[in-house]
């Protein structure tokens, strides 16, 4: 499970770079993260805002920010 420090920064580096970065390093969008988990667009951007992390929504972002979102297969790294 990824801390809650690393769970913000992959979600602020989502949220500030270009599509062109995020597709071309297969890094998801806010819309795709938001599908993967439970979790609303609403909360998600409220994260990246410095809002806490429960418990709940760190399982559920940690899953969804360690597969490669195009094939649904864990990643091997970090690929921001």
């Amino acid at each position: 499970m990824l801390s809650d420090d690393e769970i913000v920064r992959r979600l602020r580096v989502i949220r500030h770079s270009p599509t062109h970065y995020r597709n071309g390093h297969q890094a998801p969008s806010i819309n795709a993260l938001s599908a993967l988990s439970s979790l609303s667009r609403k909360q998600i951007y409220r994260i990246c805002q410095g809002e806490p992390l429960g418990p709940r929504s760190r399982a559920e972002l940690s899953q969804a920010l360690s597969c490669d979102v195009m094939t649904g297969a864990r990643s091997a790294g970090h690929r921001q």
